[in-house]
């Protein structure tokens, strides 16, 4: 939860929940709460490991991390 009037202090989490309600929940019906549970794993997964990020240089979030651990 963020501090109140502060909504940046939630960013990043903000931005992955419009991403998959955009892109994954809106235009798909679920039957029950673990075929639901399923998908939202399943986009975790491609947000991370294989989602392009322009602002990243057109990187993966993973690969971003491993490359900055790596310096």
């Amino acid at each position: 939860m963020s501090r109140p009037g502060t909504p940046t202090d939630n960013a990043m989490m903000e931005s992955f929940m419009g991403k998959i309600k955009t892109e994954k929940l809106k235009h798909h019906e679920y039957r029950n709460l673990k075929e639901l549970e399923k998908a939202v794993e399943e986009y975790k997964d491609y947000y991370n490991k294989k989602r392009l990020k322009q602002s990243l240089g057109y990187k993966t979030i993973k690969e971003f991390k491993e490359e900055m651990a790596n310096l």
